[in-house]
This record gives structure tokens, C-alpha cells and sequence, in this order.
């Protein structure tokens, strides 16, 4: 299976008791942007050093 569609989402990286405070909320389909645009998100883990949070665009 190959990814055909960006989709934008918006997440809080929040966590009380081993749980995320906040779910995860789609926003919107991305027309403008290809998956081979996008970055794995293992590379905001390095350029961060931790995980993804509220990335809205590119």
C-alpha cells in the first residue's frame, strides 16, 4: 500500500498518566502537497528531539 493523500492534523503532545490529555483533530485534506513532500515523521524526532506537536503546514 502506497500513501496517495497529505492530510493536516493537529495533535498536543500532552500526557497525564500515560495518556494523551487532548485527541488527535484532522483539519483538512492537503491538495497542494504530495507524500513525497512530506518528511517521515521520524525526522522530527531528530530535528527536535522529541515527538511531533502542532506542525500545521510545511
Amino acid at each position: 500500500m502506497a500513501p496517495e493523500l497529505v492530510a493536516e492534523f493537529i495533535a498536543d503532545t500532552s500526557v497525564d498518566a500515560g495518556r494523551y490529555r487532548h485527541p488527535v483533530r484532522y483539519l483538512r485534506v492537503r491538495d497542494d502537497l504530495t507524500p513525497d513532500l512530506t518528511p517521515p515523521f521520524d525526522a522530527f524526532t531528530a530535528l527536535r528531539g522529541g515527538p511531533p506537536c502542532r506542525r500545521t503546514s510545511w
